[in-house]
C-alpha cells in the first residue's frame, strides 16, 4: 500500500525526471521486474538488479512510481455503480432472450453487491455439534486475529 505522505507529496508538484527515469519508473508501474525495468530503460550495468535497486532508492523516483500508481488506480477503478448497471443491463438481457435462470443470478449478483445477500457459513465442531452464533463470531475473530498475525489466510468453506 502507497504511502499517505509519499500520495501527498506525489499529488503536490510535477516531478521532472530524466527520460530513462521516467520510462523505468513507467516500466515498474507496468509490472516489469526492476532488473528488466533498469535494462529496457536503458540502464547500462552488470548488474542490472543492482542498479534499479538504487534507482528506487532516490526519492524522486519513489514519488514518481506512487505518483503513477495514483493515476492508475484512479483509471481502473470500478465501481459498484458500475457492477449494477451492467448486472441490471444482463438482467434485460437475460429477460429479452427468455432466459429466467440468467435473470435469477443478475438480480442476485445485484443484491449481493447492495449487501441483502450474504453467503451463509456452517461451522461445526470437530466432534460434529453445532457451534452458536455468538461462539463462531469468537472463533473468527480469534482466527483473524492469528491469521493477520501470521500474515496468512483464514479459509471458510461454503455450505452448499
Amino acid at each position: 500500500m502507497v504511502n499517505k505522505t509519499r500520495q501527498l507529496k506525489a499529488r503536490q508538484k510535477p516531478l521532472r525526471l530524466t527520460a530513462k527515469r521516467e520510462k523505468f519508473c513507467q516500466l515498474i508501474v507496468a509490472g516489469e521486474n526492476k532488473g528488466d525495468a533498469a535494462k529496457k530503460a536503458g540502464f547500462k550495468g552488470k548488474w542490472p538488479n543492482s542498479t534499479a535497486r538504487d534507482l528506487l532508492h532516490i526519492p524522486a523516483i519513489s514519488a514518481r512510481i506512487d505518483q503513477l500508481l495514483i493515476e492508475f488506480a484512479a483509471e481502473q477503478q470500478y465501481t459498484r455503480a458500475q457492477a449494477l448497471e451492467e448486472l441490471e443491463q444482463a438482467r434485460k438481457h437475460a429477460v429479452a432472450q427468455k432466459q429466467p435462470s440468467a435473470e435469477v443470478m443478475a438480480v442476485r449478483g445485484k443484491a449481493k453487491i447492495c449487501g441483502f445477500e450474504r453467503d451463509v457459513l456452517e461451522v461445526t465442531e470437530s466432534a460434529g455439534r453445532q457451534i452458536s452464533l455468538e461462539e463462531q463470531r469468537q472463533l473468527t475473530a480469534a482466527a483473524q486475529a492469528a491469521a493477520t498475525a501470521a500474515r496468512g489466510r483464514l479459509k471458510l468453506v461454503k455450505v452448499a
